[in-house]
């Protein structure tokens, strides 16, 4: 062989020999592909959401696979300050791990809760603070590395390697323990928040459902994105009708132009207002009725995104009794008027009469005056036909107040011996009074009874058992409606004459059904009314 060919073989065996991976490198390589491959799969169940418990689960199979440890744990610490076991792989068969370490906890392991970085020991046994007990001690552990998952602030617990023989864990290891353990800690926290993000919706969509106005929920682009139940009932659409249309769809057509142009000026300077106010504002069903609102405006908050929430509430109840309010003040004032025309007016004629010398004249003027109160009267209680008077809607408060002179009152001491037995049953003092005067010293009949109101009726009836009683309507107590089957029932053999200022002949007609025998109006000639009350009683 020459020396040039024992250089070319030589150079050539050198070169072979220096292009041979190194075994140990290689070996390095394919541990941190390893661990590389391992940080992705968690990472992937991360990011697909899995369950905490699977999440655990492989992160320390993975651990323990890929640094070739015997043991391998997530702890949590919990709010009394133990810390639990949640999840552990023991490779050693001999080992029964344990679920609870309160009070057990190595002080290498506690450590690690406080610093900032993993926490590794070598050789357990030359810890300073190793006291030789707790759950390492119980697994045989030697080495191992902790580190903490989560703040210092607010951690989740710690993630722990270890082994039951002395090694020494490289820096590559101690960071893929530190990845691991970022990957679970942002997978917590992400749960966490999802978890508050539900909450904080469930609580948003609670206090939606529960608002007693119909709350609608419009993106910037003027799109419902969320309505509650009562939006539902006022305008007869479901929700998911409803969500992704225009909020126009709420409005009558002839509106609608207009309201997109003032929703852009809205959501342009945002804030919480009435919408339109002063002015009457008009929704549309969905059947296509037109109905009154009021709507109140507030934009959501800037975490929610750029949107309005508007509170739409129904006020055709409120309008129809503002309308009737406006009716009812209209028409007292009509009839105040027409009370003063033909009713003070004419009071004043007679009285100006009577004054004058001229009893003939007051006479034709009241006579006239209660022609026209009974009119008004009658015009009063036909203004709703549908509502007929029932028993018990004539009672009044208090009696009539009418002033009567002492002088008439003596009078009514006068009786005669044999006459018809009447109960007068009025509750203004006056008119009793009179009646009584007229009845007695004219007419030759004996009252028997008064009565203020219609129970009092019915218990002087029930006691006098007369011939006949004289009843008004408008009473306190019990109104004469009310009263007349119960003296019917009381006395059957009294004759009851119903004598009232209402005038309507329907309120005639229900006094003659419930049992009247007759109805005679106030302010008839009382020799009629005397000849009435003989015939009644057949005298």
């Amino acid at each position: 062989m020459t020396l040039d060919t024992t250089v070319e073989v030589t150079g050539r065996r050198l070169l072979d020999d220096s292009s041979r991976p190194d075994p140990v490198e290689s070996d390095e390589l394919l541990r941190r592909i390893a661990e590389q491959a391992a940080t992705v799969e968690l990472s992937q169940l991360a990011l697909e959401g899995s369950a905490l418990d699977v999440l655990l689960d492989r992160a320390v199979i993975l651990l323990a696979r890929n640094l070739d440890v015997e043991f391998a744990n997530v702890v949590q610490l919990l709010s009394g300050g133990d810390l639990l076991v949640r999840t552990c792989i023991d490779l050693s068969p001999d080992l029964v791990p344990t679920a609870h370490m309160a009070g057990g906890v190595a002080p290498e392991v506690s450590d690690a809760l406080a610093s900032a970085g993993p926490v590794v020991f070598d050789d357990i046994r030359c810890h300073p603070r190793s006291s030789g007990a707790g759950f390492l001690a119980d697994h045989g552990v030697v080495s191992g590395m902790t580190v903490r998952i989560g703040a210092s602030t607010a951690p989740f617990g710690l993630l722990g390697a270890y082994s039951t023989s002395a090694r020494r864990f490289t820096p590559d290891e101690v960071q893929f323990l530190t990845a691991m353990a970022n990957i679970v800690s942002i997978s917590i926290r992400r749960a966490r928040v999802e978890s508050e993000l539900r909450e904080s919706e469930e609580r948003f969509r609670a206090y939606l459902e529960a608002a007693p106005d119909a709350t609608v929920i419009v993106d910037s682009a003027g799109r419902i994105v969320l309505v509650n139940e009562q939006t539902e009932r006022v305008f007869g659409y479901r929700r998911d009708e409803l969500v992704g249309l225009p909020v126009e769809t709420l409005l009558p057509e002839r509106l609608r132009g207009v309201h997109v142009r003032d929703r852009a000026g809205y959501v342009a300077a945002p804030r919480c207002r009435r919408m339109g106010a002063g002015l009457e504002l008009l929704a549309r069903h969905r059947d296509g009725s037109e109905f009154p609102v009021d709507v109140s405006l507030s934009p959501l908050p800037a975490e929610a995104g750029p949107g309005v929430c508007a509170a739409v509430r129904d006020v055709t109840e409120r309008r129809q009794a503002e309308d009737a309010r406006r009716r009812l003040r209209d028409f007292r004032r009509q009839q105040a008027l027409e009370m003063n025309d033909n009713v003070v007016q004419g009071l004043a004629v007679a009285s100006y009469a009577l004054d004058a010398g001229d009893p003939d004249g007051a006479r034709t003027s009241l006579r006239h005056t209660l022609d026209t109160a009974r009119q008004m009267i009658g015009a009063l209680l036909v203004e709703e036909p549908q509502a007929a008077v029932a028993p018990g809607d004539l009672v009044r408060a208090r009696p009539a107040a009418v002033p009567c002179d002492a002088a008439l009152e003596s009078a009514a001491e006068m009786r005669t011996g044999d006459a018809v037995r009447v109960v007068l049953a009025d509750d203004t003092r006056a008119v009793r009074t009179l009646l009584r005067i007229a009845l007695e010293t004219k007419m030759g009949f004996e009252v028997v009874g008064e009565a203020t109101n219609g129970q009092e009726a019915i218990d002087i009836c029930r006691e006098q058992k007369p011939d006949v009683v004289l009843l008004d309507l408008a009473m306190p107590v019990v109104d004469g409606l009310e009263a007349i089957p119960r003296i019917r029932q009381a006395s059957p053999d009294t004759r009851i004459v119903v004598l009232s200022g209402y005038g309507d002949p329907q309120m005639s007609n229900h006094a003659t059904r419930l049992g009247a025998d007759t109805y005679i109006e106030k302010g008839a000639d009382l020799d009629i009314v005397a000849a009435q009350l003989r015939q009644l009683c057949g005298r």
